[in-house]
């Protein structure tokens, strides 16, 4: 079952890669694997990690974005777009987007801004989401190789 969804993730990520222009350049240095029950989200390039949740619809391109999100516009600094999709009554957004400086979403959002290569700032917003959910995704969204920011 494990070897069955790696493949599927695999054979999604190259889709997505070959057939689909991406949000940002970065997003073909993406890394996406099952990791026992969740699903680890890796950017070489820009040396970010992220643990996420699994059963989700994802988006790196414009293209997939409107299927998943019709109303979502997209944009070049956008990585990754995730919609929760296990429990239709309650579906969750995350979305890393990319900046030359850190976002302030004034509180509206869970957010958490990292910047791991000196030179770009990725930040994940959480939208929609659950309390319970939330130290997941700020506590392992992180850089490559580093224990402490």
């Amino acid at each position: 079952m494990k070897q069955i969804s790696n493949i599927i993730i695999s054979l999604s990520l190259l889709f997505v890669l070959v057939n689909c222009h991406s949000f940002s350049k970065y997003t073909i240095s993406t890394n996406i694997k099952q990791e026992d029950t969740y699903i680890r989200y890796n950017n070489d390039s820009l040396k970010i990690t992220m643990l996420m949740y699994g059963g989700y619809d994802i988006a790196q391109s414009e293209k997939e974005l409107k299927l998943i999100s019709p109303n979502d516009n997209g944009g070049k600094d956008k990585l990754f777009y995730l919609k929760n999709s296990i429990i239709k009554a309650r579906t969750y957004q995350v979305v890393l987007s990319l900046s030359p400086k850190p976002i302030d979403y004034n509180k509206t959002y869970y957010s958490k801004t990292i910047s791991c290569d000196g030179n770009h700032f990725v930040t994940l917003k959480l939208s929609d989401i659950d309390s319970s959910n939330v130290k997941l995704y700020l506590d392992n969204f992180k850089c490559i190789g580093k224990s402490n920011f």
